[in-house]
């Protein structure tokens, strides 16, 4: 049902010398609210062309549908993702979303920024969203810069409410995926670089088997409303994966 995708950077030794190499992450919540690491990948930098290898080859293993999947802005995603998955709906990552804005301001207005932006994705519904939407974009107007990020984003965040709000707490944070990308930095900041991909690789695996004995079987809050709501929204799609 949910799929997360993200890309964090670990410095790899190459030809004698120290690079940054892209880990691709893909994490998702099965059917009865598990979550489940699906694979990492290191590629040379973010790219949509790496994505769309990443969702080609989980349609091979046997990814028959995805309902929402929840990346950064990378140029290029969300058609590499309807070639693959065109009933999957996108949504952008409400963090990656934020942590680009704020490059706009100076430090002292990220906090005031911030709240700006939780009185879009955070209010009760569309109506009041898009006051508040309106009001920001007033605010702001005299930060060109800014103001161009921030209607270019908007619809990203009033597209949240397309979703009941069950689905839309799932969609819009990306706390399980940032969780994750954090515990895998424990074990590779600090460290240098490592002297192959290989040894990274082994280091990564490692700490994702970790994580899986630590999850267990501690399943997403709320999930058997979550599952309502799927169910009354996609039908077929969802039922047919259900044990009854």
């Amino acid at each position: 049902p949910f799929i997360y995708m993200d890309c964090i950077y670990i410095n790899v030794k190459e030809n004698m010398t120290s690079v940054k190499k892209a880990v691709y992450v893909a994490l998702g919540i099965d059917i009865e609210g598990n979550k489940e690491v699906l694979d990492f990948w290191i590629g040379d930098s973010e790219s949509s062309s790496f994505w769309y290898g990443i969702l080609d080859e989980l349609k091979m293993r046997g990814v028959k549908d995805i309902l929402y999947l929840s990346s950064d802005g990378v140029s290029g995603f969300k058609e590499i993702l309807e070639a693959s998955f065109p009933k999957t709906i996108h949504q952008r990552c409400i963090v990656h979303i934020t942590r680009n804005l704020t490059k706009c301001v100076a430090r002292k207005q990220w906090k005031e920024l911030c709240d700006d932006l939780k009185k879009i994705y955070k209010n009760v519904n569309l109506e009041a969203a898009t006051d508040a939407a309106n009001n920001i974009l007033e605010k702001w107007k005299t930060n060109k810069i800014l103001y161009k990020k921030l209607s270019n984003d908007i619809p990203h965040l009033l597209q949240l409410y397309d979703y009941p709000e069950e689905i839309r707490k799932i969609v819009y944070t990306t706390n399980p995926i940032e969780s994750m990308n954090s515990a895998l930095r424990k074990v590779t900041n600090g460290k240098g670089s490592f002297v192959n991909e290989q040894a990274l690789e082994k280091v990564l695996y490692l700490r994702i088997k970790e994580l899986k004995e630590k999850w267990g079987k501690n399943k997403t809050k709320n999930w058997q409303i979550v599952l309502n709501q799927l169910i009354l929204l996609h039908g077929e799609r969802v039922e047919k994966y259900i044990n009854l």
